[in-house]
């Protein structure tokens, strides 16, 4: 993607996507614990700023992911594309990798929760709900997914509607219709569901 309006998107986060292999692959992903100064609140992968003893984007991701849900083992399996980020000059570079079922340790300073999210599950809804917006002339969409009482919006839903795509793809199934119309920013600024 390219930056958004009035960015350069030239700084660089990277997060890492755990996926868990059983009988269903599962995706790990975090709430941010609610006191944090930046995306309180929201649904995210494990991530950040590169430190400078970090070797590679690859290396900021684990090490990130073991500061944040004690992360123990993993296996990487690829990069996926990089997002802006619609409120900074940070582009988030994703990488995915699989790791075992292990016991996580969310780190209570940056993560609230761990949760747990099937891809039979993703896979079987009738349609993953999107917001339009328009771009130099040419409608896109932002995918809101629920989790939980959380929304998951922005960079993080981009990466993971990518991870959705990739893994249907590989398992010989269909992702979801995109549909519209059911929510707007609105909706989705505060990162809650209502009701």
């Amino acid at each position: 993607m390219p930056p958004f309006p009035g960015r350069l998107n030239n700084k660089k986060a990277a997060v890492l996507v755990p996926l868990i292999w059983g009988q269903d692959i599962e995706i790990v992903v975090t709430i941010r614990a609610s006191k944090m100064r930046q995306h309180a609140g929201e649904v995210a992968f494990p991530g950040g700023r590169p430190d400078p003893g970090d070797s590679s984007l690859l290396a900021t991701a684990v090490r990130e992911a073991e500061e944040e849900i004690g992360l123990e083992a993993y296996e990487p399996l690829g990069r996926l594309s990089s997002v802006p980020l619609y409120l900074s000059d940070y582009r988030m570079e994703p990488f995915v990798a699989a790791v075992p079922l292990q016991v996580f340790r969310p780190a209570p300073a940056e993560v609230e929760a761990i949760r747990f999210l099937s891809l039979g599950e993703l896979l079987s809804r009738p349609f993953i709900d999107v917001i339009p917006y328009v771009h130099h002339g040419v409608e896109h969409y932002f995918p809101v997914l629920d989790v939980g009482q959380r929304f998951m919006y922005g960079a993080t839903a981009f990466t993971f509607l990518e991870v959705l795509t990739v893994l249907a793809d590989a398992s010989g199934r269909k992702l979801p219709e995109l549909r519209s119309g059911k929510y707007q920013w609105s909706d989705v600024r505060h990162g809650r569901v209502k009701g």
